[in-house]
């Protein structure tokens, strides 16, 4: 995914240097030209980013800052995980299923 989303903002990159070379071209010519799967998703990518301005080169990170990334991203993956397992453990009411029965009784709070 990561490297689709590098493929569109290098298209739109590329479509802002023929801009900015004195080569102003419409975006459906230039939409025209790259390959037939990616040409709607280009075109809706490249009209937001207009809409939006200006595309800004991407960020570099020090290996310091990837590290620190890799760390908040694996803290919120738990995070999600333990919030995912704890609606596991709850009815479609949002209340704590009952506790369950010890084999040879019968339901929780009730004599077998």
């Amino acid at each position: 995914m990561e490297e689709a989303r590098a493929w569109f903002v290098e298209a739109a990159l590329r479509y802002a240097a023929l801009w900015e070379a004195g080569q102003p071209i419409s975006l459906d010519t230039f939409v025209a030209r790259e390959p037939a799967e990616t040409r709607a998703e280009l075109r809706a990518f490249l009209e937001f980013n207009l809409t939006l301005g200006e595309l800004d080169a991407p960020a570099v990170l020090t290996p310091e800052q990837e590290a620190r990334a890799d760390h908040v991203i694996a803290l919120a993956r738990g995070a999600a995980g333990r919030a995912a397992s704890e609606l596991s453990h709850r009815s479609c009411y949002g209340f704590p299923y009952p506790p369950r029965a010890r084999s040879g009784a019968g339901p929780a709070g009730v004599p077998a």
